[in-house]
């Protein structure tokens, strides 16, 4: 069994490849592999993606088939059944061959169904065959106006990591792609998930989220009203500094002893001005207030790197000299005593 693909997906995928097998009819496997794609996070695509080909035996080589195979043994290649089943066109986006990866994202037309198969449209986007990536462009371009913002939001939450690790298209590419995904209906979508969920990696995807200028006026009613604190404390440390810092998935090398030739990898991190006006003071004390230890803190760094002189916080700070946690404690009597020695 793949551990690329949900149990459910690979089953509905196993059940269209004996069907095709056995010539009998496609419409009811296809049905229900396209239901159970909405299950199969859209962050596994690139690993789905094989896996999926491999499943339903969708090889890059195709017999010929002759007028004896097609008129008395009744067979049909897999380009004479993309115009015959119908959602067969979802499954082929993960065929082996590029011409028909090609003829299926020709096919596609409508609203997206799942998070799942649009993650599908932006891989092939990112194919190594240049026709297919432009007609996953002009397939994107047609149907995600259509899609539900639901889905969008899905979809570019999950991934907003991963694509900026996919280097086939140009950076004019992604974005185009990434403007088409987050209208305004899509981002409000992307917030409130942002802000209710209570499980999976959101400060991880808020941090992704942080190249996009189009987060900044979310960021207060984030860092105050997110259910998740990891969620409150990236939104509040973007607005204590002023600036989004963020890694775009690629990475540097880095010497740790340049004389015996010895270095390291590590993330590049970027960093960018905000869009909005941030209040500094107002932003570290409304972290100061929070329930969570995690976004106290935070504040409390950013008066340490950013607002040393600000006497009124450092006030402030004092009051945690005895809070139960050894770090926030920690962090308020460095600002007190460095505030001593000033003085």
């Amino acid at each position: 069994m793949s551990k690329a693909l949900s149990p459910l997906l690979l089953t509905a995928i196993e059940r269209y490849a004996a069907a095709r097998e056995a010539k009998a009819d496609l419409a009811k496997p296809i049905a229900d592999f396209i239901a159970a794609t909405e299950n199969q996070s859209p962050a596994s695509i690139a690993d789905a993606d094989g896996a999926i080909a491999s499943a339903a035996g969708l090889w890059s080589w195709s017999q010929k088939l002759s007028w004896f195979d097609r008129n008395v043994l009744g067979k049909r290649s897999d380009r004479d059944l993309l115009d015959e089943v119908p959602g067969l066109p979802f499954l082929f986006l993960f065929h082996k061959n590029g011409f028909l990866r090609q003829a299926a994202l020709e096919r596609i037309s409508g609203p997206i169904p799942n998070a799942f198969l649009v993650a599908a449209l932006a891989w092939r986007r990112n194919d190594w065959v240049h026709q297919v990536r432009s007609s996953a462009k002009a397939c994107m371009d047609r149907c995600l106006p259509f899609t539900s913002p639901d889905v969008l939001s899905v979809f570019f939450l999950e991934t907003a990591g991963r694509r900026s690790t996919w280097r086939r298209w140009s950076d004019a590419e992604r974005q185009s792609m990434d403007a088409l995904v987050a209208r305004p209906e899509a981002v409000a979508e992307i917030v409130a998930q942002l802000l209710r969920q209570r499980n999976g990696p959101l400060p991880s995807w808020l941090r992704s989220l942080l190249q996009y200028e189009w987060i900044d006026p979310h960021l207060k009613l984030l860092a105050v009203e997110a259910k998740i604190s990891g969620v409150r404390a990236v939104a509040l440390q973007t607005l204590a500094y002023g600036y989004a810092r963020s890694t775009d998935g690629s990475g540097e090398r880095f010497w740790i002893d340049k004389p015996m030739g010895i270095s390291g990898w590590r993330p590049r991190v970027w960093q960018r001005a905000l869009t909005i006006h941030s209040d500094r003071s107002e932003a570290i004390r409304s972290g100061l207030r929070d329930r969570s230890t995690a976004v106290r803190k935070v504040a409390l760094e950013a008066i340490i790197d950013h607002a040393s002189h600000d006497t009124d916080l450092i006030a402030l700070a004092g009051s945690f000299l005895n809070d139960r946690s050894t770090s926030i404690r920690s962090k308020a009597a460095f600002i007190v005593e460095r505030m001593k020695q000033a003085h």
